[in-house]
């Protein structure tokens, strides 16, 4: 950038609102050069870099230049517009970083860097990190926002595991079950079929991928805010069929053992009240409990690995309906509320 620094400072005019512009134009290509290190310093510089050069163009495309001096800045100008290229990708990437529910991959020893200190529970987050080297390359961290849960499992998923579910769930009647309604996330009528559907697509989309860095970019394009939203919602809609299913089971003794734990608590006896008290609120005010991991891993049809790096050892915890899974999906904590996502180094 300091060659094109040089050349505009050598074009000189006559023309008032040119030297304006021109001198403007200068004082932000210094600061963006400045600020160089600093992204947050130079996202900011970048907007208005990008403002600024249009204004000059302008400013020269109505100028009474002569043929000559118009030419030397069309130039300069032509010369740094590859550099003005550059910041607006930077810009883009920078907005599409915000936007993100996931985060690209961050090695262990990045994370690690990020645990200072010599508190008890330091020492056992980095001896934990340290036992999953030999097992994963790094860590996805999830947005958290009270659906880190259930998105930290849908990730893992998506990245993680060469054989994806077939997700066929019978409907409820609306007529049987009106408060479904309740979780409405939109104003069509076949909303039920459509927050299936989508999923249903989403994993379609997936299968025929067995490259791992196929995989993961894929993936990292269905967690987009919007995509994001609907997967979510199809999540808890999951969720809510299988409780229901799972309920009717349990009073005929033959549903798996964790549903009278899931039932068995307060304000959450039956189907109903587990979505009003708690399903409903996941990405508002709740985020999903250890007993609903077993929920959400039933209604997906394979084992969630807990990977807990707070407790000496890690131990892991699983989740799934009883039933052995031939697909098995890690996530991590460091406190049991907030997840993110173990990355293996192949699909498995």
């Amino acid at each position: 950038m300091t060659r094109f620094l040089k050349k505009l400072e050598q074009l000189k005019t006559q023309n008032s609102s040119l030297q304006e512009e021109n001198s403007k134009l200068l004082s932000l290509l210094k600061n963006q050069e400045r600020n160089h290190l600093n992204s947050a310093k130079r996202n900011q510089s970048c907007s208005e870099l990008l403002k600024q050069f249009d204004n000059f163009k302008d400013t020269i495309r109505t100028s009474t230049l002569s043929p000559e001096d118009i030419n030397q800045f069309n130039v300069a100008l032509k010369q740094i517009s590859k550099e003005f290229s550059s910041l607006q990708w930077f810009l883009d990437q920078q907005m599409k970083d915000k936007s993100r529910t996931v985060e690209r991959l961050k090695t262990f020893d990045e994370y690690e860097k990020e645990w200072k200190g010599d508190t008890q529970n330091t020492k056992y987050i980095l001896a934990s990190v340290n036992n999953l080297k030999s097992i994963y390359e790094g860590i996805h961290i999830i947005k958290g926002d009270n659906f880190c849960g259930l998105r930290a499992t849908l990730f893992s998923l998506f990245i993680n595991c060469s054989t994806l579910p077939n997700i066929k769930p019978v409907l409820p009647s609306l007529t049987e079950f009106p408060w479904i309604k309740l979780l409405k996330p939109t104003p069509s009528e076949d909303w039920m079929k459509e927050l299936v559907q989508f999923l249903i697509d989403t994993i379609e989309k997936l299968r025929p991928l067995k490259e791992k860095k196929q995989r993961l970019e894929k993936s990292l394009e269905f967690f987009s805010p919007e995509a994001d939203s609907q997967l979510m919602n199809s999540l808890k809609l999951l969720m809510v069929i299988r409780s229901i299913e799972r309920f009717k089971q349990m009073k005929d003794q033959k549903a798996p053992e964790y549903v009278s734990l899931l039932f068995g608590r307060d304000e959450m006896e039956n189907p109903e009240k587990l979505m009003m008290n708690s399903i409903r609120k996941f990405g508002d005010t709740l985020g999903i409990e250890q007993v609903e991991l077993f929920l959400l891993s039933d209604a997906l049809g394979l084992q969630i690995t807990v990977h807990n790096l707070n407790i000496k050892d890690d131990i892991p915890s699983f989740y799934s309906n009883g039933v052995d899974h031939n697909i098995n999906v890690p996530i991590v904590t460091v406190d049991g509320r907030h997840y993110n996502v173990l990355s293996m180094n192949n699909l498995y």
